[in-house]
């Protein structure tokens, strides 16, 4: 019969109440009770300093080897210290009399032990969770090369459930009672939920994934060519092994024994024991994969790998070709050891070295299977022994960076883990075995073949006897396709080519916009292996069919991410087609790194990557380079693969140093086939030029000056880049008060509208410019026009820009009184700071003076919003104007939209009226060459995409709207087929809202501002040659290019076209048009375009 709570009056010592009845013929023993507290000892002595062993030498791997630190370490950290805290807390709960008998002790102390049982048992919950989360993390980066394939999703699938269920059940332990006190003392008044329940459900849930997770790796491994023994080991490594779901059967086994016991505080303790246990396991098995490679470390050995002899190379290159089978036994021993086991190329050097010796030595050589040859460590992944030098066998490795081969010991110290390939080894001439198949599939592929499917297509190899070769993990492929067995293939990718997207990712370039050609044939092996092996640490590549689309996406990119990205163009007509793009990214400061193909310069096939197309005649420019030198901060060309790091560095160099702007690359087919040796070059000592600061004789006669003038005026243009300077420029104003702010080239929100202080966006003629005696450029090309609206000639003029020469602009006649090369954001922080601190300019800035000059920019300020306002005529049947059109687009669209303009004549109208004042929320080109904004809204929109997801690139809700503002001549010039084709297919949904004047106004006001009363003031548009009637139908173009098969409509529905287009014409039709952007582009993520007729 199981022991009741006692009462007072039957107490069996008369200074002693017990919790319990003891049972019949039992005693208490108060002074002396029976205690578990030497299980717990023995449980954390053997526990805790396991898992501290396992878990620094892990980190020690990641950190000091691996050089590598992502969440899935953060994880790892959390379980191992949380399992020492809950060793701690289980011997806490040890010491508050747990692990006794409830006849032993009162019923205080029982509630005292229940206590700590709680805070354990919630202990144990968190940390469980954390360390399977762990593990499937380690699944997911290991198993799971293909994002959102179904082995992924499940383990996607598991994480989120053990993430909820462990978060749920550790509030229930939590907030089981009311008050939370009933928890651990019944006698209190109050209720709880059935906690029985709830622990019984745990554990059966805990010992149910514990299984799982067991047996998820064993889907991977198990068609894996290596005996039953080895596969279960290999399974083992990345599970908890069956220890932990062992220790959860046993404690949740355990806890549905004691579930009548009344002696809680006896039987619970033992709880604890388990799953103390079990976390450590878990701990050690996640630990584990990661330590192998301190066993490889041993034997390595640092050293350059010696060239062949002479003879070894003749002898090499007849077995690559099939003619001479190798007949040196050490060699082969080598070489084989060397592939089996993945071996760097230190390790290369010692093998090779043991052969050299042993021919040395003249011992002879032997036919028989030599069952050392794998002497360095047992045979890797993907063998179950070693094969004898004559036979045949098949290696098959892990395709994919940070996969199977480098969870086991392949370190990824740069450089990096070469990219490992399905190789056939043989002695002899070699064929492809007889049924072999020829492709590779993924992980988890379920297509039948002969060889185990878990592989991408891709050839089935030889691999030669050509240290060089071998050296470089290279195979040399053979097909046995067609009665054309043996015939050489091309290498599958390039080392040189491998660099250059390892170089682009390193350096933040995060997407490459392409158009590929004949001279890229390497390039495009690397990146289809970069895709489908390394699809995290790869650019993303985006199709461009036209090359104006791919630098004006790379601009627009480069002005949100603050990086540089990529684009790919072919020989001197791609380069060429560049057009006005590069011209823009010039001159708007953006930097873009542009890599190019140039003709082979071999024609009879002497090397890989020679003349093999009729083109390759026509497409070699005597100089390349000069077509976009004058454009570009940086030209070079990669004329060896041995130093293409370097190349690649410094123009990125130059690219990301201010002035910041476009960088061009070109190589020849050749030099993008040439096979090299990894290397290593340190990234973080390719560093752009750091920002420049202000002397301090600069900062103090610049604040002065800005406070002692009547009518100061800041005139910038670029500074709105750094998203950061806009403040500063607040603060500024806001210190002095009565200070103007004008922007002059409206290349990005430099000034926020709103504040009293702005004086709008005007192209460098304003009136404000002649009202000052004070005037601060701040990066500005253009202040003012010297024949319209220069300012007084005794007015004080100082310049800080990052090129306040203007270097790239021949005819520059700006007068200054001091100019100062030096970062925007710097020297804004050095004015305020100055400002603020200087007590003789805050006596100054406390004159009443000052007060009356801030109210009348407020009341001046308040007059031009009226204005403003009142130019905007918003009545239903009004025609459009540029007017109406902003001050509708700024009522109707969410506040966080981002605006990239390219109206020309209209721009500054429409700067009025939608007045930004937003870091980031105006984006205007900042040059001259029309047709940027197709390309750069959807290069804008793409980088907020980015922004908003991680980095596997999954698709969020985004709530930035991206509305494209651009007239019909700037659209036209932009090819639209190509940029609306590129959103289309990439699903990058934008608003576009083309303002249809009929053609080009610009050249109108050009020739009256020449010849004021002239000829052309009085002739028609079709006579000087502006005139686009009849008009194209700009919302059906949108429609067709971007591969709607519904045909143009005029109104949207709700069919499945991703893009449709409207035509609107009215106040009202654009009011109804605007109601459906936030449902179609914002919620649905679809493509919008909006022809206005003006």
């Amino acid at each position: 019969m199981a022991p009741q709570l006692s009462e007072a009056s039957s107490s069996p010592l008369p200074t002693f109440a017990p919790a319990l009845k003891p049972p019949p013929g039992v005693t208490p023993n108060p002074n002396h009770p029976a205690s578990l507290a030497y299980l717990a000892d023995i449980t954390i002595a053997i526990c805790i300093p396991l898992v501290t062993v396992f878990f620094l030498l892990r980190t020690y791997v990641r950190i000091f080897i691996k050089r590598v630190w992502t969440f899935e370490d953060a994880l790892v950290t959390l379980a191992w210290a949380g399992t020492v805290a809950y060793c701690g807390i289980m011997r806490a709960t040890m010491s508050h009399h747990g692990g006794q008998h409830g006849w032993d002790i009162t019923l205080d102390e029982v509630h005292e032990a229940a206590y700590w049982f709680n805070v354990a048992a919630i202990e144990y919950g968190v940390m469980i969770g954390l360390t399977k989360l762990a593990v499937l993390w380690l699944y997911r980066r290991v198993f799971s090369p293909i994002r959102w394939s179904k082995f992924d999703m499940t383990i996607v699938t598991l994480i989120a459930v053990i993430f909820g269920f462990y978060g749920t059940t550790s509030l229930v332990k939590i907030f089981e009672c009311s008050p939370r006190e009933k928890i651990w003392n019944p006698t209190v008044a109050g209720q709880c939920v059935d906690i029985h329940i709830i622990l019984n459900v745990s554990g059966a849930f805990n010992t149910v994934t514990d299984y799982l997770i067991l047996l998820l790796p064993i889907h991977a491994v198990w068609r894996l060519q290596m005996d039953r023994l080895k596969r279960v080991l290999v399974v083992l490594a990345f599970t908890f092994g069956l220890c932990a779901p062992i220790f959860a059967t046993i404690g949740f086994v355990v806890r549905l024994r004691n579930s009548g016991n009344h002696d809680t505080s006896w039987k619970q303790p033992e709880i604890l024991l388990w799953g103390a246990a079990e976390l450590a396991s878990g701990n050690l098995c996640v630990c584990f994969p990661e330590l192998a490679v301190l066993f490889r470390k041993k034997n390595r050995r640092r050293g350059r790998p010696r060239r062949p002899t002479d003879s070894e190379m003749k002898d090499s290159q007849e077995m690559k070709h099939g003619r001479k089978p190798p007949s040196d036994p050490y060699f082969t021993k080598s070489l084989m050891s060397t592939v089996f086991s993945t071996a760097g190329d230190a390790e290369y050097v010692e093998l090779q070295e043991q052969a050299n010796s042993a021919r040395k030595a003249d011992v002879a050589p032997t036919n028989k299977p030599d069952s050392s040859i794998h002497h360095h460590r047992s045979p890797p992944l993907g063998f179950a022994s070693s094969p004898p030098p004559s036979q045949t066998i098949s290696l098959y490795l892990c395709p994919w960076q940070n996969g199977i081969a480098d969870s086991l010991g392949t370190p990824t110290r740069s450089p990096p883990s070469r990219p490992y390939r399905r190789c056939t080894w043989s002695s002899s001439p070699a064929r492809a075995p007889p049924g072999t198949t020829t492709r590779r599939s993924s992980l988890f592929d379920q297509q039948p073949a002969s060889a185990p499917s878990f592989f991408q297509p891709g050839e089935y190899g030889v691999l030669s006897g050509d240290p060089r070769v071998v050296h470089d993990g290279i195979c040399s492929v053979r097909s046995s396709l067609g009665g054309m067995a043996g015939a050489p293939l091309p290498v599958r990718s390039s080392m040189v080519c491998k660099r250059i997207g390892s170089l682009q990712s390193k350096a933040g370039i995060t997407a490459c916009f392409v158009n590929v050609g004949s001279d890229h044939p390497s390039i495009i092996e690397a990146m289809v292996r970069g895709k489908r092996e390394r699809p995290n640490s790869w650019p993303r590549i985006v199709t461009c069919p036209a090359e104006v689309t791919a630098i004006s996406m790379a601009d627009g990119y480069s002005r949100v991410s603050g990086r540089p990205q990529a684009v790919l163009v072919h020989v001197d007509v791609g380069t060429q087609a560049l057009g006005q793009g590069i011209h823009n990214a010039s001159v708007g400061r953006v930097p873009v790194f542009i890599f190019a193909g140039m003709c082979p310069y071999t024609e009879s096939g002497e090397v890989t990557g020679s003349r093999t197309e009729y083109m390759h005649w026509l497409q070699e420019a005597p100089d390349q380079k000069a077509i976009v030198r004058q454009y570009c901060r940086y030209t070079g060309e990669v004329r060896t693969g041995l130093n293409i790091k370097q190349t690649i560095g410094r123009a990125l160099q130059f690219a990301n140093s201010t002035p910041k702007g476009p960088v061009y690359v070109a190589s020849a087919r050749e030099v993008l086939a040439q096979e090299i040796k990894p290397y290593s070059l340190d990234q973080e000592q390719w560093v752009p030029v750091g920002p420049g600061a202000l002397p301090h004789d600069a900062v103090r006669d610049i604040a002065t000056a800005l406070v002692r003038a009547e009518r100061p005026l800041i005139v910038t243009g670029y500074s709105g880049r750094d998203r950061r300077c806009p403040d500063l420029l607040v603060a500024l104003a806001d210190l002095i008060p009565g200070i103007r702010v004008h922007d002059t080239g409206g290349s990005d929100m430099c000034f926020p509208f709103s504040h009293s202080a702005s004086e709008g966006f005007r192209l460098s003629f304003d009136e404000c410019t002649k009202d000052t005696d004070m005037v601060f450029l701040l990066d500005c090309d253009v202040p003012w026009i010297p024949s319209r609206n220069p300012p007084p000639k005794d007015a004080k003029v100082y310049h800080v820009d990052c090129d306040p020469l203007n270097q790239q602009i021949p005819v520059s006649f700006f007068p200054a009184h001091g100019r100062w090369k030096a970062d925007s954001f710097t020297a804004l922080s050095q004015l305020v700071e100055y400002i603020r601190n200087d007590a003789s300019l805050g006596t100054q800035l406390k004159d009443p003076k000052y007060g009356a000059r801030g109210a009348a920019r407020d009341r001046a300020h308040a007059a031009r919003l009226e204005d403003i306002a009142s130019r905007a005529r918003l009545g239903d049947d009004h025609v459009l104007d540029a007017s109406n059109i902003g001050s509708l687009l700024r009522s109707s669209l969410p506040g966080s939209t981002t605006f990239v303009i390219e109206a020309v004549t209209a721009a500054q109208t429409l700067s009025d009226q939608l007045q930004p004042s937003r870091a980031g929320s105006w984006i205007n080109c900042g040059a001259t060459g029309i047709g940027w904004s197709n390309g750069a809204a959807l290069g804008v929109k793409m980088a907020l995409m980015d922004r908003e997801n991680d980095k596997d690139h999954i698709i969020k809700p985004d709530p930035n709207l991206v509305c494209q503002i651009v007239g019909d001549g700037s659209f036209m010039c932009a090819a639209p087929s190509s940029a609306l084709w590129v959103a289309s297919k990439y699903k990058i949904p934008i608003l576009t809202i083309v303002l249809n004047n009929g053609g080009w106004k610009a050249p109108r006001n050009s020739a009256e501002l020449v010849y004021p009363g002239g000829l052309a003031s009085s002739a028609t548009d079709d006579e000087i040659g502006v005139s686009f009637r009849p008009t194209p139908n700009y919302a059906a173009l949108a429609e067709a290019a971007a591969g709607s098969q519904t045909g143009w409509a005029g109104s949207v529905d709700d069919d499945a076209a991703w893009m449709k287009g409207m035509r609107v014409r009215t106040v009202a039709d654009l009011r109804k048009a605007l109601k459906l952007v936030e449902s179609r582009v914002i919620e649905q993520r679809k493509g919008m375009l909006l022809e206005v007729l003006l």
